[in-house]
Protein backbone atom coordinates (compact mmCIF):
# COMPACT_ATOMS: atom_id res chain seq x y z
CA UNK A 1 0.00 0.00 0.00
CA UNK A 2 1.35 3.49 -1.54
CA UNK A 3 1.71 6.10 1.30
CA UNK A 4 1.07 8.84 -1.91
CA UNK A 5 1.71 9.25 -5.42
CA UNK A 6 5.07 7.82 -6.82
CA UNK A 7 6.41 6.11 -3.71
CA UNK A 8 6.30 2.65 -4.98
CA UNK A 9 6.74 3.52 -8.97
CA UNK A 10 10.65 2.94 -9.92
CA UNK A 11 9.89 4.89 -12.75
CA UNK A 12 8.85 8.22 -10.49
CA UNK A 13 11.66 10.85 -10.72
CA UNK A 14 11.07 13.68 -7.64
CA UNK A 15 11.72 16.59 -10.54
CA UNK A 16 8.16 15.89 -11.74
CA UNK A 17 7.10 16.71 -8.14
CA UNK A 18 8.93 19.47 -7.22
CA UNK A 19 7.76 21.13 -10.52
CA UNK A 20 4.21 20.41 -9.76
CA UNK A 21 4.97 21.93 -5.97
CA UNK A 22 6.29 24.92 -8.09
CA UNK A 23 3.60 25.06 -10.37
CA UNK A 24 1.13 25.32 -7.25
CA UNK A 25 3.24 27.91 -5.04
CA UNK A 26 3.43 30.55 -8.13
CA UNK A 27 -0.30 29.47 -9.09
CA UNK A 28 -1.44 30.51 -6.00
CA UNK A 29 0.52 33.77 -5.90
CA UNK A 30 -0.62 34.29 -9.35
CA UNK A 31 -4.27 34.27 -8.08
CA UNK A 32 -4.19 36.19 -5.11
CA UNK A 33 -2.06 39.07 -6.46
CA UNK A 34 -4.88 39.18 -9.58
CA UNK A 35 -7.47 39.85 -6.92
CA UNK A 36 -5.70 42.10 -5.10
CA UNK A 37 -5.44 43.91 -7.91
CA UNK A 38 -8.92 43.41 -9.04
CA UNK A 39 -10.14 44.54 -5.72
CA UNK A 40 -7.74 47.82 -5.71
CA UNK A 41 -7.76 48.75 -9.43
CA UNK A 42 -10.88 50.70 -10.66
CA UNK A 43 -10.79 48.96 -14.10
CA UNK A 44 -14.06 47.49 -15.96
CA UNK A 45 -13.93 43.48 -16.38
CA UNK A 46 -13.07 44.06 -20.47
CA UNK A 47 -10.51 46.80 -19.47
CA UNK A 48 -8.64 44.44 -17.92
CA UNK A 49 -9.33 41.74 -20.57
CA UNK A 50 -7.44 44.56 -23.35
CA UNK A 51 -4.92 45.32 -21.12
CA UNK A 52 -3.58 41.96 -20.35
CA UNK A 53 -3.78 41.00 -23.89
CA UNK A 54 -2.28 44.12 -24.73
CA UNK A 55 0.46 43.43 -22.49
CA UNK A 56 0.93 39.67 -23.83
CA UNK A 57 1.02 40.77 -27.17
CA UNK A 58 5.04 42.14 -27.00
CA UNK A 59 6.92 38.77 -25.28
CA UNK A 60 5.06 36.57 -27.58
CA UNK A 61 5.62 38.51 -30.61
CA UNK A 62 9.58 38.13 -29.73
CA UNK A 63 9.49 34.95 -28.55
CA UNK A 64 7.57 33.70 -31.75
CA UNK A 65 10.24 35.49 -33.74
CA UNK A 66 12.89 34.19 -31.75
CA UNK A 67 11.70 30.37 -32.48
CA UNK A 68 11.05 31.30 -36.33
CA UNK A 69 7.57 31.15 -35.75
CA UNK A 70 7.06 33.64 -38.44
CA UNK A 71 8.80 31.01 -41.54
CA UNK A 72 6.11 28.73 -40.46
CA UNK A 73 3.52 31.73 -40.85
CA UNK A 74 4.67 32.64 -44.23
CA UNK A 75 4.63 28.93 -45.64
CA UNK A 76 1.12 28.09 -43.78
CA UNK A 77 -1.56 27.53 -46.52
CA UNK A 78 -4.28 29.85 -45.66
CA UNK A 79 -7.87 28.02 -46.33
CA UNK A 80 -11.04 29.28 -45.16
CA UNK A 81 -11.47 26.33 -42.58
CA UNK A 82 -8.03 27.57 -41.37
CA UNK A 83 -9.55 31.26 -41.18
CA UNK A 84 -12.32 30.40 -38.84
CA UNK A 85 -10.96 28.03 -37.31
CA UNK A 86 -8.28 30.78 -35.78
CA UNK A 87 -10.74 33.11 -34.93
CA UNK A 88 -12.64 30.87 -33.14
CA UNK A 89 -10.04 29.97 -30.69
CA UNK A 90 -9.95 34.26 -30.42
CA UNK A 91 -13.23 34.32 -29.60
CA UNK A 92 -12.85 31.66 -27.07
CA UNK A 93 -9.59 33.25 -25.39
CA UNK A 94 -10.90 36.34 -25.28
CA UNK A 95 -14.05 34.77 -23.78
CA UNK A 96 -12.34 32.73 -20.81
CA UNK A 97 -10.03 36.22 -19.85
CA UNK A 98 -13.20 38.07 -19.52
CA UNK A 99 -15.35 35.55 -17.38
CA UNK A 100 -12.24 34.97 -15.50
CA UNK A 101 -11.89 38.44 -14.42
CA UNK A 102 -15.76 38.87 -14.53
CA UNK A 103 -16.12 36.10 -11.85
CA UNK A 104 -13.64 37.34 -10.12
CA UNK A 105 -15.00 40.70 -9.39
CA UNK A 106 -17.86 38.54 -7.97
CA UNK A 107 -15.97 37.18 -5.09
CA UNK A 108 -15.00 38.97 -1.84
CA UNK A 109 -11.81 38.12 -1.03
CA UNK A 110 -11.53 36.17 2.63
CA UNK A 111 -10.53 39.01 3.94
CA UNK A 112 -13.92 40.89 3.80
CA UNK A 113 -16.07 37.67 4.03
CA UNK A 114 -15.62 37.97 8.22
CA UNK A 115 -16.45 40.07 10.68
CA UNK A 116 -13.08 41.09 13.14
CA UNK A 117 -14.79 39.31 16.00
CA UNK A 118 -15.08 36.09 14.23
CA UNK A 119 -11.70 36.58 13.32
CA UNK A 120 -10.67 36.93 16.95
CA UNK A 121 -9.30 33.06 17.07
CA UNK A 122 -7.28 33.66 14.44
CA UNK A 123 -5.67 36.27 15.54
CA UNK A 124 -3.50 34.44 17.94
CA UNK A 125 -2.19 32.34 15.49
CA UNK A 126 -1.60 35.04 13.10
CA UNK A 127 0.27 37.64 14.91
CA UNK A 128 1.25 35.88 18.54
CA UNK A 129 3.12 39.24 19.43
CA UNK A 130 0.30 41.09 19.54
CA UNK A 131 -1.53 38.85 22.42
Amino acid sequence: MAAGPGTKNERCQVRAYVWVALWFVVFAFDQVYIKHVCDTVPMTSWGRVYYTNLLSVIPVTLLGLGFGEHRLIMDFVWTAPSVWSLLASCLCGVGMSYSAFWLRSLVRSQRSQHSPVARLPFTRLSAPSLV
